[in-house]
C-alpha cells in the first residue's frame, strides 16, 4: 500500500492485501494491469504547465479490453489521459486527476 500521507495510516495498522488462489486449469479469460509510467520526466522549475508523453506499441496476442483506468502522479500531476491510437485515430481510454482518490475508475467506452 502506498499512502500519500503517512499520518493517514490507521493507528490499528493497515490490514489490506490481496489473496491469490492458484489453479492448474487455464481460465477462459485473462485479467491484468497494464502499467505505463515515466521515471525520467524532468519538469523544469517554475513551469506552470508541462506535458509528459508516454507511449508503447502493444503487439502481444491477447486482445486488450480496458475496463478501468487509474492514475498516479504525486502532488504535481493535474490531469492524466490515456488513448488507443490506431490508423491515426485516437480513442480515449480514460482521463482523470491524480489528485482524486486512487481507485480504478470505469472506462467510459469499453468497445
Amino acid at each position: 500500500l502506498h499512502y500519500t500521507d503517512p499520518d493517514k495510516v490507521p493507528i490499528a495498522g493497515d490490514h489490506s492485501g490481496v489473496t491469490i488462489d492458484i489453479i492448474s486449469i487455464r481460465p477462459p479469460f485473462l485479467a491484468s494491469i497494464y502499467l505505463l509510467f515515466s521515471y525520467q520526466a524532468n519538469i523544469p522549475p517554475n513551469t506552470e504547465g508541462y506535458n509528459v508523453d508516454i507511449e508503447c506499441k502493444y503487439q502481444d496476442k491477447p486482445v486488450l479490453h480496458p475496463f478501468a483506468f487509474r492514475t498516479h502522479a504525486h502532488t504535481h500531476g493535474m490531469q492524466i489521459s490515456a488513448y488507443v491510437v490506431r490508423n491515426d485515430q485516437y480513442r480515449l481510454i480514460g482521463t482523470q486527476s491524480p489528485q482524486r482518490p486512487q481507485a480504478f475508475y470505469p472506462v467510459p467506452d469499453k468497445a
